[in-house]
């Protein structure tokens, strides 16, 4: 509407126009994680999120061999993990 008057008022629209585009390209990114996710089967669902919190927890990536500067902590969760990681099905391990 000022745009044309007031130049910061188009980059500010502009700005507000390019930053709500961004939150519905992951909104839809989302979207699509989601009813990925969803057709696992329950058990393997309940697995991966807790693959994925755990890993997350003790900075550790169960589909990667340990780095030779973890912690006893990490070797052990590492341990666990990478073998609840390798009872999932490709597809989960996809997400």
């Amino acid at each position: 509407m000022y745009g044309d008057e007031i130049p910061p008022v188009r980059e500010y629209d502009n700005l507000t126009r390019a930053m709500e585009n961004e939150r519905q390209g992951a909104a839809r990114k989302d979207a699509d994680r989601y009813e990925e996710w969803s057709k696992l089967d329950e058990a393997d669902n309940d697995v991966l999120a807790r693959v994925m919190l755990d890993a997350t927890v003790a900075q550790v990536h169960p589909d990667r061999d340990l780095p030779a500067k973890a912690t006893q902590e990490q070797t052990g969760a590492h341990a666990r993990l990478h073998a609840d990681w390798e009872t999932l099905p490709d597809t989960a391990k996809a997400m």
